[in-house]
């Protein structure tokens, strides 16, 4: 478990350099929630691996005047549980707002057999809007 030093730290980090969406990975199913850092320094990466589950990666830059960066990410679940740890230290309002929406309704519109009635198909599609409806940019 990560120290609170360590949460605020991560969560400083979601704010700046971080992606925290609902991905859809397969057309026809449904988004689940999916959190991203992007780095150019791998300890800052290597710091989210020793703390959290996830994957991370290096993403090479064609360009001679980029640097190549570092990607750390979390899916599903697992990015869920990590939202709920850094959440209170979090300070990106339209953020805030994706990962409050995320915590309150995701489990709640999401079966865990994965079969939907008409009813919660209409909720999961309405979840997914109130989400994506957040724009991040002009922030």
């Amino acid at each position: 478990m990560a120290t609170e030093t360590e949460l605020a730290y991560a969560a400083g980090f979601v704010d700046a350099d971080g992606y925290i969406t609902l991905q859809r990975v397969h057309k026809g199913r449904y988004r689940y929630p999916y959190v991203q850092v992007t780095n150019a320094d791998s300890d800052i990466i290597w710091f989210f691996d020793l703390h959290w589950d996830g994957r991370s990666r290096l993403r090479k830059n064609p360009g001679a005047n980029h640097n190549d960066s570092f990607d750390w990410f979390l899916n599903g679940n697992a990015a869920l549980k990590f939202l709920g740890e850094i959440r209170p230290y979090m300070q990106h309002r339209k953020k805030q707002q994706r990962v409050d929406i995320m915590l309150a309704e995701y489990k709640k519109v999401t079966p865990r057999n994965g079969k939907y009635t008409e009813e919660m198909v209409k909720a999961k599609l309405a979840f997914e809007e109130s989400v994506m409806g957040i724009q991040m940019r002009g922030t």
